[in-house]
């Protein structure tokens, strides 16, 4: 979004709500949702950017001016989600009546049935023991796990998982080839596709959680709960 050139950021912007205007009128319902993640990048706090030329201020009023004229000519609507993770580096315009004017705050996933939910999208491709499911599955685990955990350290645990799985299957496949005296290749091939798929345990998503670190500290979390209190004041 953001240019090197005098002027390319604003275009940038202009031109990225042009876009979410046309596909506005030519949807059927005469919409668009236009996403900024980690919109703080370029919408910091006017006048503490300390760049010198004044970008960052000109871009904000670019922002500022697209998020006023947010309804197409031919009626349609253009909304606009921001993601972030600092809301207290934002301009504060931009949670006028009409720009950014709603605020949800995401926080960590603490009840079990939101854990299992999380675990249970992760791992909805996964071949698990005994072809239990994966919801079974994430029930089994959510109670011996961090309760702490963000949704990529989630992530880190069932890709590990699989990873270790993975690893198993291959080390497998090369003894059954070396037993059977046939090159690896020969062997794979002579394969059933079902026997090429990786079988998680249980086991493996333990190992997996016990070397996943929590990204997000108490003292973080503190902290992102005292911004929620303040913003939502």
């Amino acid at each position: 979004m953001l240019g090197s050139y005098v002027g390319e950021s604003e275009k940038n912007i202009r031109n990225a709500f042009t876009m979410a205007r046309n596909a506005a009128d030519s949807s059927p319902k005469c919409c668009a949702v236009l996403f900024f993640d980690e919109i703080d990048s370029i919408a910091p706090k006017r006048g503490g950017t300390g760049d010198g030329g004044g970008v960052m201020d000109r871009v904000v009023a670019t922002l500022l001016g697209e998020l006023d004229n947010n309804i197409t000519n031919d009626g349609g609507y253009v909304f606009v989600i921001g993601a972030t993770n600092r809301p207290d580096l934002l301009d504060p315009s931009l949670y006028r009546q009409g720009r950014l004017d709603r605020l949800v705050f995401l926080g960590l996933a603490t009840e079990p049935s939101e854990r299992i939910k999380i675990m249970t999208a992760l791992m909805r491709k996964f071949s698990f023991e005994n072809g239990i499911h994966a919801e079974s599955m994430a029930e089994q685990l959510v109670n011996e796990i961090p309760p702490n955990l963000s949704g990529a350290d989630f992530s880190a645990i069932t890709s590990g998982a699989f990873m270790q799985s993975l690893g198993r299957l291959c080390r497998q496949i090369e003894r059954d080839s070396k037993n059977e005296g046939k090159p690896l290749d020969d062997y794979m091939r002579s394969l059933h596709p079902e026997q090429l798929i990786p079988i998680i345990t249980k086991k493996d998503l333990m190992k997996a959680a016990q070397n996943v670190i929590p990204s997000v500290s108490p003292d973080t979390a503190e902290y992102y709960n005292s911004l929620r209190v303040r913003f939502s004041s």
